[in-house]
């Protein structure tokens, strides 16, 4: 697991083999209109990893559907961080769409409600196409190639309900060797339920 490191939070590294669905780009709906009962998984694929960069999908624009299954410890608020998707995504929990990936190659980070504890599905949607409309931060004249996929590893997170959700330390050595953390900036504490303080240094 890469940094940063929850030892008292549940932390699942979601990589592996996903199932898959690909829907072609001239025939399927814009990603924010997807639907669960537009799926029908017939195939795996590797996630991190681009759909469009393998043998049967090379080249090609729409949209990759992934699906997996995580089993969690407890009911209660959960974090889905994805540090990585090209180009949007629509992310579905238990049957619920829960979000909207609208950042390429960006970490962003979706909260939802595990009802119970236990299996769970997950579907993460990924549109690899090219439409300024939906997603303003990619042109057709930039300098790289906007591939399809997850391409970073998913990683799920069970809160507990209080837990912080950022906070900036800067570090610092004092003439004697001896190392000293400062709140720098701000501290953020959220509980499950949705208040939060912010304690600003």
């Amino acid at each position: 697991m890469a940094y940063p490191i929850y030892f008292k939070r549940k932390v699942t590294d979601l990589s592996g083999f996903w199932d898959f669905q690909y829907l072609d780009g001239a025939a399927a709906p814009c990603i924010k209109d997807l639907n669960y009962s537009d799926f029908q998984f017939n195939t795996k694929a590797a996630v991190p990893g681009c759909f469009d960069a393998g043998i049967d999908y090379a080249g090609k624009r729409g949209i990759g559907i992934y699906r997996t299954m995580v089993t969690t410890a407890s009911a209660g608020l959960m974090r889905l961080h994805l540090p990585g998707v090209t180009l949007t995504a629509k992310i579905f929990f238990d049957r619920k769409a829960v979000g909207l990936y609208d950042l390429p190659y960006s970490g962003m980070d979706f909260y939802f409600q595990a009802e119970y504890a236990g299996l769970h599905e997950l579907i993460i949607a990924v549109d690899n196409r090219q439409d300024y409309q939906v997603c303003p931060l990619y042109s057709n004249y930039y300098d790289f190639y906007p591939f399809g996929g997850i391409i970073r590893p998913p990683a799920l997170h069970e809160l507990p309900e209080q837990y912080f959700d950022r906070c900036r330390i800067t570090c610092t050595v004092n003439d004697d060797g001896v190392l000293f953390g400062d709140l720098d900036g701000f501290c953020t504490a959220k509980h499950s339920h949705g208040c939060f303080l912010q304690l600003i240094a």
